[in-house]
């Protein structure tokens, strides 16, 4: 065999070879470019967290108040809310003291369905009456009025605000003008005598507590809406009222208090 021919055959088998590689370079080229297509249009399936746990606070934070804040009575016509301990601060600071003469009762705002369930209004006398206390025992409502005031409340436990009243008058009423002769009774009406003590003793009040149970008293001083508030002067002519309980009922009773003590320190001529 010639040289010639020797180089020709080395040649041809070394472009089988080149081909072949290239075959297999451009299959598996193929695949890589294919697989790329596959990742790239495949949809990416994220796991959604649950909506009832998306941007939640730990459930021991879940409806609860700032630390610094407590509940507190509503204004006229609102739902119960929440003050900050300095709006507290700043109401006791403002507070003129018991000492501190009224020079006038507070005016008395009534709507028109409150104004019309009053059978006694300003200026009218409360009538005697006699009912049971918590004891069982007959009191008198006369024989339980201060020497210079009496605060009469009509309440329910069925009202929350009548059961945070019970718990101010205590402080609001029998500590800070008790000494100066002012009294406070509470009648409840038509409620069992097991729910009366439960609430006057979870509001630790002291005072005089009369059971209306068949409601003939109240029915006397009013058609409807509890809780209500009265001060006498010491012969039980009603010198302030109101219907509901609020902070400005809180205030208005404490001014109509003073003007009461100022009343029995300087009688009008």
């Amino acid at each position: 065999m010639s040289i010639r021919t020797i180089v020709a055959l080395f040649l041809s088998l070394a472009a089988v070879m080149a081909n072949v590689s290239c075959n297999q370079a451009g299959t598996a080229g193929g695949r890589d470019v294919a697989g790329k297509k596959a990742a790239t249009s495949a949809p990416v399936i994220q796991r959604q967290q649950p909506k009832d746990q998306l941007d939640q606070p730990p459930k021991d934070q879940l409806d609860q108040p700032p630390k610094d804040q407590r509940e507190t009575l509503p204004e006229h016509g609102s739902a119960p809310h929440f003050r900050v301990d300095d709006g507290q601060q700043e109401d006791e600071a403002q507070d003129p003291g018991p000492d501190h003469p009224a020079q006038k009762l507070p005016p008395i705002f009534l709507s028109t369905q409150h104004e019309a369930s009053c059978r006694l209004k300003q200026g009218d006398t409360m009538p005697e009456v006699e009912l049971l206390d918590i004891k069982g025992k007959r009191q008198s409502l006369a024989a339980l009025q201060g020497r210079t005031a009496t605060v009469v409340c009509f309440w329910t436990s069925k009202s929350p605000i009548a059961t945070w009243q019970l718990s101010d008058l205590e402080a609001d009423v029998v500590k800070k003008y008790g000494p100066q002769g002012v009294a406070a009774v509470v009648i409840n009406y038509k409620e069992p005598l097991a729910v009366v003590q439960a609430a006057i003793q979870k509001a630790q009040l002291s005072v005089p507590v009369l059971m209306d149970s068949k409601g003939t008293v109240f029915q006397q001083v009013a058609s409807d809406y509890l809780p209500r508030t009265y001060l006498l002067d010491p012969k039980g002519k009603i010198l302030w009222l109101d219907i509901g309980y609020s902070s400005e009922t809180q205030r208005d009773l404490q001014e109509a208090i003073r003007y009461a003590i100022s009343l029995s320190r300087h009688p009008a001529p």
